[in-house]
């Protein structure tokens, strides 16, 4: 019997001819898809700095781009930005290899793998931090390329995307002098700040005063800072007429120190709340000096200045606490009082309630 090669038996008609499109299926070469690449002539690096962030992005042709990203008072990052959201989580492989125009057998050398990753769902399937961006950086001011495989859009096979070398070199320099000139911190890290203070006093302690400096220079830089909230608080000792003034005093020392810092006035709102809003109970010294308090607050929404502004009122015992309209402005429990014209730091003297401080304290 003459054996046929399976193209010569599908050449025939037979009940071998469901076998034979299988066979022919399985040694027809998979089709592997082309990767997602700039091509040489059109590739270029963008380069946006400023002193609150700085990124270096190449645009990948119908992908999307690849985008090195460092915000002030973190760390660098790369990302992976699509066109096309990735449906289905899985696993990234990074890779090292030569352009094209390097390779001296003119074959594709193979990939050096660098890392393997987690692939998230969404239009920012990979993310690569420290130390590993870093080493992509270097490869890249090297002149290798880089090769990001992912997940892709629904079908089984990933999505391999190369970060092409061409051009690099010029834009990389602009983005190192960008992050050498990034600010030391961001919105969030400066959002909330404490700063105590000793009892009895407004002063602002040297300790605090870098952190008051630092966010004065990011209001500065960041035009959608709108409002500075500065609360101020007192520990229980003393009289309730006492606290609020001391609490009052203290809001306007942090006040003063950061007009003196170059910010304007317009941007602060005061507030005295007195002994009212404790952070710990007032029954160990330790506790009393975290109530001894300014707690400062920025605000990128602005806020109708009627919205502040609260008429004088009576000081009333502490079984009876002050109700207003503040009430629903911080939320807060108990409200402050209102500073419209403060006077000069001059609080009333210590010595007016002793029996209500005890000796050790004194």
């Amino acid at each position: 019997m003459t054996r046929m090669s399976a193209p010569q038996a599908c050449g025939r008609k037979s009940h071998w001819s469901v076998v034979c499109g299988y066979l022919l299926l399985m040694n027809t070469p998979s089709f592997a898809a082309e990767p997602y690449q700039v091509s040489m002539t059109d590739a270029s690096w963008e380069v946006s700095a400023s002193p609150l962030e700085c990124s270096l992005t190449q645009n990948i042709t119908y992908y999307g781009r690849a985008q090195f990203y460092r915000r002030a008072g973190e760390s660098l990052l790369y990302r992976s930005l699509t066109r096309r959201s990735v449906i289905r989580p899985g696993e990234a492989v990074l890779s090292v290899y030569p352009p094209e125009w390097r390779d001296e057998t003119n074959s594709m050398t193979p990939p050096i793998l660098l890392q393997r990753l987690p692939s998230v769902v969404g239009s920012q399937p990979v993310s690569i931090h420290e130390p590993i961006v870093s080493d992509v950086l270097e490869y890249l001011r090297g002149g290798q390329s880089i090769e990001v495989q992912h997940p892709g859009w629904g079908a089984e096979d990933p999505v391999n995307m190369h970060i092409s070398v061409v051009r690099f070199l010029p834009a990389y320099r602009q983005f190192i002098t960008c992050m050498s000139e990034l600010y030391p911190a961001n919105f969030e890290q400066l959002l909330h700040s404490i700063i105590l203070f000793d009892l009895d006093k407004w002063f602002i302690r040297d300790e605090f005063r870098d952190r008051l400096k630092l966010i004065a220079g990011y209001i500065k830089l960041d035009p959608e800072i709108k409002t500075i909230i500065i609360n101020g608080h007192a520990d229980s000792q003393g009289t309730d007429e006492y606290n609020i003034d001391l609490s009052r005093v203290r809001s306007e020392s942090v006040k003063e120190f950061l007009i003196d810092q170059g910010l304007p006035e317009d941007l602060m709102v005061i507030l005295a709340f007195g002994e009212r809003k404790p952070v710990l109970s007032n029954n160990t010294a330790a506790n009393r000096a975290q109530n001894r308090r300014v707690y400062v607050e920025l605000k990128r929404e602005p806020r109708p200045v009627d919205e502040y502004k609260v008429k004088a009122v009576e000081v009333k015992p502490k079984e009876a606490p002050i109700k207003t309209t503040t009430d629903a402005l911080f939320d807060e429990i108990t409200p402050p009082v209102m500073i419209n014209a403060p006077p000069a730091l001059n609080p009333p003297p210590l010595e007016t309630s002793p029996s209500e401080i005890p000796p050790s304290e004194k």
